[in-house]
């Protein structure tokens, strides 16, 4: 489970009916809804991907699995913030690489530290 708190930066006061899109790559390091040569298509779908509006305590909760990778790129969650009509924060949460390692020592996929290039 991701739960991300958005708060006001001034106070810390919680925004509720905040809208937070959330979007990461699967296994294969493919993102839902592009093209990719590589690792085939997945133009059209909608995996690993949502969006939630916050309560009363600036809060959502997302049911979504560890990130996948591609090379050159650490495993990571892209984010949008949507504050109003005007005012949008973007941005990509990382993880300690212990972590991953972790993680990614269960898996039966190569883990990325393996991958040249």
């Amino acid at each position: 489970m991701l739960t991300l708190q958005i708060v006001e930066a001034k106070d810390c006061a919680p925004l509720q009916d905040t809208r937070v899109d959330v979007w990461h790559a699967d296994a294969l390091g493919l993102y839902s809804g592009y093209a990719r040569l590589e690792t085939g298509s997945a133009k059209g779908q909608t995996f690993l991907r949502g969006t939630q509006f916050t309560g009363t305590e600036g809060e959502v909760h997302f049911n979504t699995i560890y990130p996948g990778w591609y090379p050159g790129r650490t495993p990571h969650i892209h984010f949008k913030v949507f504050i109003d009509n005007r005012n949008v924060i973007t941005g990509q949460l990382y993880f300690p690489e212990h972590i991953t390692e972790h993680v990614y020592a269960a898996s039966p996929l190569p883990p990325p530290w393996s991958v040249e290039g």
